[in-house]
């Protein structure tokens, strides 16, 4: 999601933030609805902005269908048709693969869908001690965080399908790695929705004491 959009989209994603469903954490409207993002981004929206990228590119999840299909998901969740996990099914070549391999390479995708949130999450705790960030910059690097975490949950709902339909086969394999591998990245994902929740306060507090210094 990038950062130059104007003041009228910044708005209508304010509002629909502010009914969205708990999924992930959101900004207050009086704070999010402000002046334009600052025009430099962020180290964290830069790798955000990767990370969404290498979900599309590997198949994890369609490309996002711009502002307003991410208010929706964040209204809705993940809906079917967002998530795509039929089009990483078909990145699986089901036919000429064995369960054990099919197991294998969706360990290894869910490992690096999990591997790419942590660096996402190490970002963001290193822009949270940084002191110097402009409200702006830290509202629209909030707002790429989001993006990502985003992102972390519909490829967990294809790997999810995927191993469901490798389960139906029925032709032995072990699952056990991909099912460590999915509770790994769970626990990530949990880790990632604390995150965001430190951000927004962290972002809360900076806004007020800048009001109070004014």
């Amino acid at each position: 999601m990038t950062i130059n959009i104007s003041r009228y989209c910044i708005f209508i994603l304010s509002s629909f933030l502010l009914t969205a469903c708990a999924t992930v954490s959101m900004v207050p409207a009086k704070i999010m609805v402000e002046s334009n993002f600052a025009p430099s981004q962020t180290r964290l929206v830069e790798v955000c902005d990767a990370y969404n990228r290498r979900a599309v590119s590997a198949g994890w999840v369609a490309p996002a269908q711009g502002l307003f299909d991410f208010a929706r998901v964040l209204m809705d969740g993940a809906p079917q048709e967002a998530a795509s996990p039929d089009d990483y099914v078909s990145t699986l070549d089901f036919a000429n693969n064995d369960a054990e391999t099919l197991y294998i390479r969706v360990a290894s995708d869910i490992d690096r869908a999990r591997d790419g949130l942590q660096i996402v999450i190490g970002e963001a705790e290193i822009l949270s001690e940084t002191d110097d960030v402009p409200p702006g910059q830290l509202r629209s690097s909030i707002i790429s965080f989001e993006s990502a975490l985003i992102t972390g949950q519909k490829s967990r709902r294809s790997f999810i399908q995927s191993l469901e339909m490798i389960d139906a086969m029925e032709a032995g394999g072990d699952a056990a790695i991909a099912e460590v591998s999915l509770s790994s990245l769970e626990v990530v994902l949990d880790e990632a929705r604390e995150t965001a929740d430190m951000l927004e306060r962290v972002y809360v507090t900076r806004s007020q004491e800048q009001i109070e210094q004014s």
